[in-house]
Formats: C-alpha cells, structure tokens, sequence
C-alpha cells in the first residue's frame, strides 16, 4: 500500500499521512497538489511531502480524494527549502506553504464547497467465473455482462458510477439488479462530492494598447545589444502589461523568469 505525507495550509508543524488509492498511484509524486479531507467534513489542497510504504502506528489513515493536477507545482528542491525554513524560523510547515505559494494555487474554502452525498458504483465480482450458468437463459443479462467487461476494460477503472453504466450501455436498471442478485457484480454507495478541483485563473486575456506595444517592441530591441533595460512610467501608465507579457515571451521558449513585486496589489495580477 502506498502512503503520502502531505503539508496543510494550515498553521501545522507535523505532515499528516494519507492512503493514495491505487489509481492514483501511477500518476502521484512529490510536490503535487492533492485534495484531502481533515476533521470534520473539511477538504484542503494539500502538498505531497514525500511517498512511502509505512503506515503509522495507532491511528486512523484516510485517503486522498483527488489530485489535482498533471505535474507537480514545487519540485524537491524547493520543498527542502519549505523544512529548512520551518526549521531555521521556528514557523509550522503549513505557515511556511501559505506563505511560498499563491492563493489560488491552495485554496482553502473547499469545504464549503463541498456536499456531501452518497452515488450507487458498481464494480465486477473478479471472483466469480461461471458466467454462463449464472445468466441462465436471460440473455440480456449475458450482454449487460459483456458490456460492462468491455466498459471496465476500456476505462480502466475498479468502479463506476450506476448512473454512468447505465447511461453508456443502454441497459434498464432491472438487467442490472439480476446481474446483482446472481452477485456477479457487485452494487455498493459511496460518498462523493461536488468539489470541483479544477481551477481556472482568474486574470482575463488583455492586449496591449498603442504605446505599450511600442515600449515593448522597443524592449525586445535593447535585448538584442544589452541585457537591461528600464521601464519607466507613472503609476498606472500599464507598466504591469508590459512585464507579464515579457514574462509569458520568456516561458514559452522554456525560460524562467524573477519577478519581484514592489506592490502587494500588484500580486493578483500576477497569480
């Protein structure tokens, strides 16, 4: 069994340890965001620390509910500079996450985002083999069984929800309760959510106007002889523009950039 040790948004100084569930297991590792319960029915986008296979002694292990993305958001690196810092500043590792990363990038209102409520899945009972006997003369049970074999096989999943199966393979719930009551397949509920763990910033599209344009073509121009290069204008002349779409022109050729924010209010911008 696999196991996480994820960082809390919260002012913590432990990790807290999770189930990651198998199919989730392939595609986890460190520095990914994953959402987990804690407490009470309260949801937090959490941090993976480190995996392993040692479960702790003497307590209760949930598992992850979701992971939310397809890369890791810090790599190892920096999450070794999270615990030096905790360490050397005596500040709880969570602080030290809420701290290192954007707001939107750990949001912490899931909870109440979050009902509760209970869907039928269904899963194939792998320990019985005698199909044909067990379907007997019904033969839209053998087909049912037969689709949900190609269904599981082709989504690659452990389980389904009711609703989804009968959805794609056109089948009455009544062929689904025979195929119950024989026990080759096996109906249980399970508690699910409404949480939606896909995020989508909030800054909108913008194109620069006249004099922005000129500015940073005139940039690009100076790049081309020098390395540095001032900006200068009032507050709110549209500086701002100018730096994100540089910045946007240095990460699509694979670069990385260092913004230092003179602002606070300039951060919103910016995540």
């Amino acid at each position: 069994m696999l196991f996480a040790d994820v960082i809390l948004p919260l002012p913590l100084a432990e990790s807290f340890t999770y189930v990651v569930p198998a199919e989730m297991q392939e595609k986890i590792g460190t520095g990914f965001r994953v959402v987990v319960p804690f407490g009470k029915r309260k949801y937090y986008t959490a941090v993976v620390l480190r995996l392993h296979h040692t479960p702790p002694k003497g307590v209760e292990i949930k598992e992850i509910h979701s992971l939310t993305d397809s890369h890791p958001v810090v790599n190892e690196h920096q999450i070794r500079l999270w615990e030096w810092i905790s360490f050397y500043y005596l500040s709880p590792l969570g602080d030290v996450y809420k701290a290192a990363l954007p707001s939107m990038m750990k949001p912490q209102d899931l909870e109440e985002r979050y009902r509760s409520r209970t869907e039928t899945y269904i899963r194939l009972n792998t320990g019985i083999h005698d199909i044909d006997r067990l379907t007997g003369r019904s033969k839209k049970q053998a087909e049912l069984y037969q689709a949900l074999r190609q269904l599981f096989l082709e989504e690659g999943r452990e389980s389904i929800p009711k609703k989804e199966i009968t959805a794609k393979t056109g089948y009455s719930n009544t062929v689904l309760k025979g195929l119950t009551e024989k026990n080759i397949v096996i109906q249980y509920p399970e508690e699910v959510s409404r949480i939606d763990t896909h995020f989508v910033s909030s800054r909108k599209a913008f194109n620069l106007n006249d004099h922005q344009q000129k500015a940073l073509e005139e940039i690009n121009r100076s790049f081309e002889e020098k390395n540095v290069c001032l900006l200068h204008g009032v507050t709110s002349s549209g500086k701002t523009e100018i730096y994100i779409h540089l910045i946007e022109e240095q990460l699509n050729q694979g670069k990385q950039t260092l913004y230092l924010v003179p602002e606070i209010a300039l951060t919103t911008q910016l995540t």
